[in-house]
């Protein structure tokens, strides 16, 4: 389904004026000069982001599928020229590279420029837990986390600065529930 723009320019939230570049189908930056006289650029939306990310390393902690955040990040930041990792969370990780794998995400990883989303490391990870320690008996020993190896915040950071060196854009876009955890919660 194609989105229609209008070529009219309207004023986001931010005071600055977006305008639709007629017959492109795309949001195009444009600078404006909002009413405190500051110049600004508007977020561009559509083909990319309008930088240029070539040789840059992006880690994007919160990839399950290709319909979330996520990977919505992960491409934008592909089609500025970005080296992408992932950090999928653990119970997920199978699922998901099963399914790059066999090709059920081929559609949407179908980039502007012909190319394919890549991924240079896919990495085991679990957010919620910063350290070893800090993993319950419990989940160390759920069918899902046996063999999944390093997968805590700390032990993937050593990791990915081992593969990859240093990170030049880090997203967090992994989703903690935290309403089960919040039942359990005990004022002290």
């Amino acid at each position: 389904m194609a989105m229609q723009l209008s070529a009219r320019p309207f004023t986001a939230c931010t005071g600055r004026v977006v305008r639709a570049v007629p017959g492109s189908g795309a949001l195009r930056s444009v600078i404006a000069r909002p009413q405190n006289g500051r110049r600004s650029v508007a977020a561009a939306a559509g083909t990319g982001l309008p930088i240029d990310l070539t040789g840059k390393k992006a880690f994007i902690a919160g990839v399950a599928d290709d319909q979330g955040f996520g990977w919505a990040i992960a491409k934008a930041l592909a089609e500025a020229g970005a080296e992408i990792s992932l950090g999928v969370w653990v119970p997920a990780l199978n699922i998901f590279e099963t399914s790059f794998r066999r090709g059920k995400f081929d559609e949407s990883r179908k980039l502007a420029n012909g190319g394919m989303l890549d991924f240079a490391h896919i990495y085991a990870m679990d957010a919620v837990f910063d350290t070893p320690e800090d993993v319950p008996e419990e989940v160390r020993t759920n069918k899902r986390y046996a063999g999944a190896g390093q997968y805590t915040v700390s032990e993937v950071a050593e990791r990915v600065k081992a593969d990859v060196g240093n990170i030049d854009v880090l997203v967090g876009s992994a989703v903690i529930d935290t309403t089960t955890v919040l039942w359990h919660l005990t004022v002290s």
